[in-house]
């Protein structure tokens, strides 16, 4: 049964409306039930869980002072969460995107921070020859990192692993070498969006 707003009908009487207005109750009670406590529960009309059908623009609505609001937004094919902050009501906040990819917590793996930014960290062993590694494909970086940190581990107790990238990294990859002989088993930690 579908809401019915125009019930009762001016002049109409509560006996001939009866059935409308209970098919009305029904389908606010199936409506709050969707995401919240049901209505005769413990704890009724909280939420159980939030679902944001996503837009396809910012939210350009002024946003008032002492609110804030959250949204989602299709993003290069994917759904994106995005907080904003209270305004002035004057002009509108920029939104903050709270969400990017999927985060991957593996020995070699990514997550986000919200802003948008991308941690990316695995291991590696570099050369003298120079090593190439390539970053995970999970949530890709969109350009060059900001930063790419590579630390090996020592080898012996009187030096420690001289590492460097042999170029400026890419949003694929970056190259490291060793200045020792042999192979260094080395870790990596990229910052980029």
């Amino acid at each position: 049964m579908s809401y019915n707003p125009g019930i009762p009908v001016s002049g109409q009487t509560l006996g001939s409306s009866r059935p409308q207005v209970q098919g009305n109750f029904q389908t606010l009670d199936t409506t709050i039930a969707t995401n919240h406590v049901a209505m005769n529960q413990a704890n009724a009309g909280k939420h159980t869980f939030t679902e944001m059908v996503a837009r396809t623009t910012e939210n350009t609505n002024q946003i008032q002072t002492g609110t804030v609001t959250h949204f989602s937004k299709l993003l290069g094919g994917i759904t994106e969460w995005y907080f904003q902050r209270e305004g002035t009501g004057v002009a509108s906040v920029p939104a903050i995107q709270m969400s990017k990819g999927t985060p991957s917590p593996l020995a070699s793996g990514c997550t986000f921070l919200p802003g948008g930014l991308i941690i990316k960290w695995g291991t590696f062993v570099a050369t003298t020859a120079g090593t190439l590694v390539t970053f995970s494909t999970v949530t890709p970086f969109t350009a060059p990192p900001f930063s790419v940190i590579v630390t090996g581990v020592l080898n012996s107790t009187t030096q420690g692993p001289n590492l460097h990238l042999q170029a400026f990294p890419t949003a694929l990859s970056f190259l490291c070498q060793s200045t020792l002989g042999g192979g260094i088993n080395s870790y990596y930690v990229a910052i980029g969006i």
